[in-house]
């Protein structure tokens, strides 16, 4: 089993960063293989998605701590993939993502490489959802302001 690790500071809260990954259906945002994820009651999670060009449909469990800030899945596979995520809060509207992933899939250096990509693009879907729930993005406008 090869573990994956990457950690980032977010100019964002942690709660606003926590709340967006907590939510079940937001998976897709930011895992790329993702095409669907849907709550089933407790941590169970129907997932959709596309691996090596072929639509693949699972059950997954992801489990939520909102008190830690922590999230923690597993997927039904053959790669024994599992992983960790947790937001820490560093001071008024930042925080630090940091995120592990446990697999025997052996593309190392594109694993790492996809989880640091991952990771990077969180903040600014984080930061463009936040400004359209705020108002602060004018009509069709999905820049992200510099921060």
């Amino acid at each position: 089993m090869t573990s994956y690790s990457y950690a980032a500071p977010i100019d964002l809260s942690a709660d606003v960063v926590f709340d967006y990954l907590a939510e079940v259906r937001n998976l897709p945002d930011y895992f790329p293989q993702l095409t669907r994820a849907t709550p089933q009651g407790g941590d169970a999670v129907s997932v959709e998605a596309e691996v090596d060009g072929k639509a693949v449909a699972a059950e997954a469990w992801l489990h939520v701590d909102r008190t830690e800030r922590t999230l923690n899945w597993s997927a039904q596979n053959e790669n024994g993939y599992h992983g960790q995520l947790q937001v820490t809060e560093r001071g008024a509207g930042l925080c630090d993502l940091a995120i592990t992933l446990h697999t025997e899939h052996a593309d190392g250096p594109d694993v790492q490489k996809v989880l640091e990509q991952t990771v990077a693009g969180l903040s600014q879907i984080i930061a463009r959802q936040q400004d359209a729930e705020d108002g602060t993005h004018p009509a069709g406008d999905t820049s992200v302001p510099n921060r």
